[in-house]
């Protein structure tokens, strides 16, 4: 049954939980100035379009130490967000971990404390953050029983754990562009069958405020029997991005209008997404492979080569298997994590 496996992939994936390790949290204050301008892999010079260069993480080496760019070390690193002062936050899953990257290459722990119900962060799958610097996180945790939780944290704070209210299972998660509260989907079960559905969470925790079930008579017949909502991006034009059955991207207007969009793009499984501020440029990735939409034209930009080993360089001489993506405020810089346990930046002009 194509539910049983798909829930399955997605709790085994995740479901690995490592033992708890002692924090080593730095501030900001306490990185070296001589490690701003810190470059690995390439040369400075190194900065023709779709140049690919390893910021942080040892390819395919598995571990939990923070350090500068090759020192550091990550066991999953998976979720990735611009954080609001330009460095990069980490979701690294199996080292239970939110992890924060400099642009200089420094990799520290932030030290997130148990949450006010006393349970511990476990499983971190995505991070995002709100406008005013509040940190939330989308986590599969293991306890007695499987729980989606949302993690919401102000520093300085006790952050608030909040158990996903759906029966059904949780796909995607992002932070809206101008307001501080966030957007999740995924796949209700109901009496009746299945539904898609797209929610927001308000900062204070409090779900079911807004939410979209996706109209059956909008959806292309291939998703009508597994309308899964995989993956939202929320646009700076108000549009909600959505990848259903983990294939076909859909858009969702402030009107209410859902419609496919993309369809001449053929892909195997969508993995991630996001767009531009204009939202004329949609990049995903897909198979490892990171691709730009622009004006309904499809780009291949980078993606697995030989040997298998990570290696940087410009377009097809790098390989990259690309996972979770994130945007450089100028938009010529694409974030992104890797499957060898890396976090690399792909150059786009």
């Amino acid at each position: 049954m194509k539910y049983s496996h798909c829930l399955t992939v997605l709790c085994c994936s995740l479901m690995a939980v490592s033992g708890c390790k002692k924090d080593t949290a730095v501030s900001g204050s306490d990185i070296p100035e001589t490690t701003q301008n810190f470059k690995d892999g390439l040369t400075a010079t190194a900065t023709k379009p779709f140049t690919v260069i390893t910021i942080a993480g040892k390819p395919n080496v598995e571990g939990y130490k923070d350090g500068i760019g090759k020192n550091a070390l990550f066991a999953s690193a998976f979720g990735i967000e611009l954080a609001n002062d330009g460095n990069l936050l980490i979701a690294d899953v199996r080292n239970n971990k939110i992890r924060k990257v400099t642009q200089g290459g420094v990799v520290f722990t932030l030290n997130i404390p148990n949450a006010a119900d006393g349970s511990k962060l476990l499983n971190p799958y995505i991070v995002k953050q709100a406008k005013d610097g509040t940190i939330a996180i989308f986590a599969y945790q293991f306890e007695y029983d499987s729980k989606y939780k949302f993690w919401i944290y102000k520093p300085g704070a006790k952050p608030l754990a909040i158990t996903g209210n759906k029966n059904g299972y949780y796909g995607g998660f992002s932070a809206d562009p101008y307001y501080n509260y966030y957007w999740t989907c995924g796949l209700e079960f109901t009496a009746t069958g299945m539904r898609g559905f797209i929610e927001k969470i308000l900062p204070d925790g409090k779900q079911g405020v807004d939410t979209y079930y996706l109209a059956p008579d909008r959806l292309i017949p291939e998703d009508l029997n597994f309308p899964s909502v995989s993956k939202i991006f929320s646009g700076y034009n108000g549009v909600k991005y959505i990848v259903v059955n983990n294939t076909h991207i859909y858009k969702y207007t402030p009107s209410g209008e859902l419609t496919r969009i993309f369809s001449n793009f053929i892909y195997g499984g969508v993995d991630d997404i996001i767009g531009n501020k204009d939202s004329r440029s949609i990049y995903l990735t897909s198979g490892g492979k990171i691709y730009s939409i622009s004006n309904n034209q499809i780009k291949y930009l980078v993606g697995p080569q030989e040997p298998r080993d990570g290696h940087d360089g410009i377009g097809k001489a790098a390989d990259v298997y690309a996972y979770n993506l994130a945007l450089s405020q100028d938009e010529n810089t694409i974030y992104f994590t890797d499957t060898h346990r890396t976090v690399r930046k792909l150059l786009l002009k």
